[in-house]
Formats: C-alpha cells, sequence, structure tokens
C-alpha cells in the first residue's frame, strides 16, 4: 500500500529515488508537526523538499499518500529485526528492559515522525488504518510474548494483552512533555519507567491477579 511511484529503474536509481520518498516524508513530517496536517498543502511539502510542485507527483500523488508513507515507515523502524535482536537475551526481564529502551530510541531518533505515527492516524481512510492497526497489533504481540516469558506461560491472557496497551501508553505518553533540552535525559526518563513499571509488575506477579 506505500505510494511510492517507481518506475524499472536500475538499483542505484531506485535508491537515490527511495531516499528522495523518505526526505519528502521527513519534511512533510516536521510541517505536519509544526504547522499542522490539515494546514500543510502539496506546495508546502514540495518547497521543503526542494521539489517542484510537480516533481513531487513524481513519488506521490497526494499529500493523504505522503502521510501513509510516514506512518508505515516509521512501522518499519519499529519491527526491524526486533525478534533477532531479542533473540541474544536468555533472561525475557532483559528482553523487557532491552524492547522499552529500543522503542524509546527509535522513537526519538524518528521525531517528527514518531509524532505522526501518534497524532495524525485519524486522518487515514479506513483501509490504510486498518492495515496500520494490524502492523500495530503484530508489533504489540511482541511484547505480550515477553510478558509472557516472565509469567512462564505459552497462552497469554486478555489481561497481558492490556497491560501490553498499558505499557505502550506509559511510554509513548513521553513524547508529550519530554525536553531533550531539559534537566533530564531521555536515559533517565526510560529508568524510571523501567522501575516504575517493574515495581507494579512485581506486585501484580506476587498477587497473581495477572494470570
Amino acid at each position: 500500500m506505500t505510494a511510492i511511484h517507481i518506475d524499472a529503474d536500475t538499483p542505484s536509481t531506485l535508491t537515490d529515488k527511495k531516499h528522495r520518498a523518505d526526505a519528502i516524508g521527513r519534511a512533510a513530517a516536521l510541517l505536519f508537526d509544526t504547522t499542522g496536517y490539515a494546514e500543510t498543502s502539496l506546495r508546502d511539502i514540495s518547497i521543503a523538499a526542494g521539489l517542484s510542485k510537480g516533481g513531487i507527483y513524481h513519488y506521490f500523488s497526494s499529500k493523504h499518500e505522503i502521510l501513509f508513507f510516514i506512518l508505515d515507515r516509521y512501522l518499519d523502524r519499529l519491527h526491524g529485526n526486533v525478534l533477532d535482536e531479542l533473540n541474544q537475551f536468555d533472561n525475557p526481564k532483559a528482553k523487557l528492559r532491552f524492547f522499552l529502551d529500543r522503542h524509546l530510541r527509535i522513537f526519538f531518533e524518528s521525531m517528527p515522525e514518531g509524532g505522526e505515527y501518534l497524532n495524525q492516524a485519524r486522518n487515514l481512510t479506513h483501509q490504510e488504518r486498518r492495515y496500520i492497526v494490524e502492523r500495530e497489533k503484530a508489533y504489540a504481540m511482541i511484547l505480550t510474548g515477553i510478558l509472557a516469558e516472565m509469567v512462564n506461560t505459552d497462552n497469554p491472557s486478555t489481561k497481558l494483552d492490556a497491560i501490553t496497551y498499558f505499557i505502550f501508553g506509559l511510554y509513548n505518553s513521553i513524547m508529550h512533555w519530554f525536553n531533550p533540552t531539559g534537566e533530564l535525559s531521555i536515559e533517565e526518563v526510560s529508568d524510571l519507567c523501567f522501575q516504575l513499571l517493574m515495581d507494579g509488575w512485581e506486585s501484580l506477579s506476587a498477587s497473581e491477579a495477572i494470570r
């Protein structure tokens, strides 16, 4: 469904076009973040990306397609090789820490695309939104799987599904208040979040409320 219009070119040209599409997506994400999605025109995006308005149509047919591209590519980053990366850990708690630290790192390395992922999905069509939601669910299942390992079960409960989204809610909310130039570093914020999470998790585990 990704809307990059690419002809049958050489591999090097194909790579150049992908890089240009990424540049357009980033320019658009910056404008959506600062100006607003509705207030940003395709002409604004073309100027920010250093293209003519006609030139941008070589990659995208509309502002809407650019938004879908931004969200889809952000999910590409989240999924990445995360399963292979998690295989280096035997301890599920270490897996959880790695996964959540990685989630935060990608979010802040991919700003403002990460912000658009959280804020602009409502502007997608029903079909596009369903596609994005399915990718979100697949990503969430990775976290649920880690939590299931922590309680030693192969059959995650509905409660573990709920806890998965509680955790994402906690970590994703950071974008709304975190100041990269403030007193707290992102590493310190990550430590605080994980400690808060572990304190709550240990309390639930002791009471067997999540089984």
